[in-house]
Order: C-alpha cells, then sequence, then structure tokens
C-alpha cells in the first residue's frame, strides 16, 4: 500500500498543500479489527509532547530549482517523485514541466522515468512497483469539485484515464490504494456534514459513495482543514481530520480519527489527546489508529509530531539542526511510523535509512 500522500492542488500559478484535524474524551474504543485504542489520557495533562524524535535531513532534489508537486513512499514499491517547474504562458496562463522519479531504496538515488507524463496538480499512490494511480483535481462546478483518477501499469512511463470524472462536495484530498483494484478517494474540508468521498473495489469501474459524516457539536465551530484516507485492510477504510479552533487569541488543533467497516457502512470516532499541542493542522499521515505522523503550523512555520500509542505521547521532529520547517505546506509520506520523508514546496527531508 502507499502512503497516502497529500494532494497538491494547484491553481493555475502557485501550489498549496492540503490540509485538517480532533481534540480529546476519556474513554476505550474498541475497533472492529479488535485492536483497543485509548483514547485519551488523565484529562488536560492526558497527552505530552517529549523532546527528542524522529531527526530528518535534507536531501537534494535531482533537478536544481524545481517544485515538489507529489511524493510517495512505501515498504513494497519504493518512493516516487513527481518535480515541476512552471513558467508565465501567454493571456495569464502557465507552461509546466514535469519530471517523475522512482527510488527501488529508501532514501534513493532517484531515477528518471518519464517527463511530461502528469501534471504537476496530482497525489500519487503506487501499489506495486508498476500499478500506481494519480488523482487531478479539475476545478470547482457548482459548488462541487471535480477530478479524475489516471492509472499506470508499466512503472508510471505512461498514463491512461481510468474514470469518468468524479464529483465531490469539497474537493480531493487524499487517496490510498491498498491493491490494484480497491481504493479510496476522500474529500477536503466541508460544513457541520462531511461528504467523506468514495471507494472502489474494481480498479475505477465502479465507485460508491462513503457513508457521510456528521460533525461532533463540539467541532461544529472548528475549521477542518487536513483530511487524509488510508486503508487498514481489505474491509476497513480509515480517514483522519484535523480541524483547528481559536482559544486565548490561538489556534488549537483537534485530531480525530474514523474507522469504517465497508461491511457494515459504520463508522466509528476515535479522538486523539492533543491538549498540550498548538497550531493549525497542515498535514497528517497515519498507518494505524495508534500510529502516525501531524503537521502543525504556528507564526509562520511547520512542527511535525509523532506518535506510536493512539496519541497519549506525542514527539517533536527535528530537521537538522532547527525545530520547524520554514514553510506552511508539507506532503508527508511515511514508510512507517519511524521512517520516511516530509516535503515542503522545494525541500524535501528524509529520515536516516
Amino acid at each position: 500500500m502507499g502512503s497516502s500522500a497529500f494532494l497538491t492542488l494547484r491553481a493555475p500559478g502557485r501550489g498549496t498543500r492540503g490540509r485538517r484535524l480532533s481534540q480529546c474524551v476519556t474513554g476505550i474504543v474498541v475497533l472492529l479489527t479488535g485492536l483497543v485504542v485509548s483514547a485519551c489520557g488523565a484529562g488536560e495533562g492526558g497527552a505530552h509532547v517529549a523532546a527528542a524524535g524522529l531527526v530528518f535531513h535534507r536531501m537534494a532534489l535531482p533537478i536544481r530549482h524545481a517544485d515538489i508537486a507529489s511524493l510517495d513512499w512505501g515498504r513494497q514499491q519504493g518512493g516516487w517523485l513527481l518535480l515541476d517547474k512552471q513558467r508565465p504562458g501567454k493571456n495569464g496562463t502557465f507552461l509546466y514541466h514535469t519530471w517523475l522519479y522512482h527510488a527501488r531504496r529508501f532514501p534513493g538515488p532517484w531515477r528518471l522515468v518519464a517527463q511530461n507524463v502528469l501534471p504537476p496538480n496530482v497525489s500519487l499512490d503506487f501499489v506495486t512497483p508498476r500499478i500506481g494511480w494519480a488523482v487531478e483535481g479539475l476545478g470547482v462546478t457548482l459548488g462541487y469539485s471535480q477530478s479524475r483518477l489516471l492509472t499506470t501499469d508499466d512503472g508510471g512511463k505512461t498514463w491512461r484515464i481510468a474514470t469518468k470524472p468524479l464529483w465531490l462536495l469539497a474537493g480531493p484530498s487524499s487517496m490510498a490504494f491498498v491493491s490494484p483494484a480497491q481504493g479510496v478517494l476522500v474529500g477536503g474540508p466541508g460544513g457541520g456534514v462531511t461528504e467523506v468521498g468514495m471507494f472502489t473495489q474494481d480498479s475505477g469501474k465502479r465507485w460508491l459513495g462513503l457513508p457521510a459524516l456528521t460533525a461532533e457539536p463540539q467541532n461544529l465551530g472548528a475549521s477542518l482543514t487536513v483530511t487524509q484516507a488510508a486503508w487498514l485492510s481489505p474491509r476497513i477504510v480509515m480517514v483522519a481530520n484535523g480541524y483547528w479552533t481559536e482559544r486565548r487569541h490561538k489556534n488549537w488543533p483537534i485530531l480525530e480519527l474514523m474507522t469504517l467497516s465497508l461491511s457494515h457502512r459504520t463508522w466509528h470516532r476515535i479522538r486523539l489527546p492533543v491538549q498540550r499541542l498548538e497550531g493549525t493542522p497542515a498535514g497528517l499521515a497515519f498507518t494505524s489508529p495508534t500510529q502516525g505522523w501531524a503537521a502543525l503550523t504556528q507564526d509562520q512555520a511547520t512542527e511535525v509530531v509523532t506518535t506510536t500509542n493512539g496519541g497519549r505521547q506525542w514527539t517533536a521532529a527535528t530537521f537538522g539542526p532547527r525545530k520547524t520547517l520554514a514553510q506552511e505546506t508539507v506532503i508527508m509520506a511515511p514508510m512507517n511510523v519511524r521512517r520516511g520523508c516530509v516535503a515542503t514546496l522545494t525541500q524535501l527531508w528524509c529520515t536516516a535509512s
């Protein structure tokens, strides 16, 4: 399964990155998978942040002065990196050139696969070294976001349109395939009711809608900023949401995980304790209900924190000698909770191999 890297949806000019997250209640949630997750610690002091965590190192890009459009890492399929350069065209348009790279081993070296086979506003998810998917945002019509899926079966050298245009209430935000046939596409920020997205079990020939999520009453006044999709098993889908709300003139994150049984079409909500964290959620990358990464922005800087125990403890990562990244938009692509990469628009940071 791919790492479900976040979408890069671009206006005709520069880029933006996906975003969104929830708070905490005391209790224990028993998932359909049989996993027991403690949803909270002991009240306000339940969650805390440890000082020492993952150390990321700056990696050289294959092309200088290029932007990072998409990034995906997986255990079996290796790494995939999409770079692009843009320049102004005629009549207010923009011309772009893209390069698709593959790395067999973590964290490289990168090998050029193809040029100009993908637009820059896509998110990648490879399930094998040869079979991969890309979701492309096509714009908004009458309040609905239009997107389409592209697929490759030759390792990214050529791509074809896999589906008719798909419509989501709030735009594509994250995509995850657990096999060449089974995939999920989720939408972006909504209102009190979130139209989550859709899933396929036949390689995109037919898409079924995921049950709608209704925001909890305490989240109605918060702003949803990040959504991430992941497959836990062939029948279990997980969606991570990131909200923020303002208290005492600061932004405080709200992080939650939702697991869905495709058999019963029933959502189960897991609230992650985040009382000691501050900032606006800018990225999520959870590989299980207990293990994941979260990116939080504050004062135009981004901090990455990780958890291995369902949010009871968060560990702050470092980027070389620094504790934060200077850019607010990130793509997170973990192979697992202790190994992977984080990308900004112009920089690639990876843990040690």
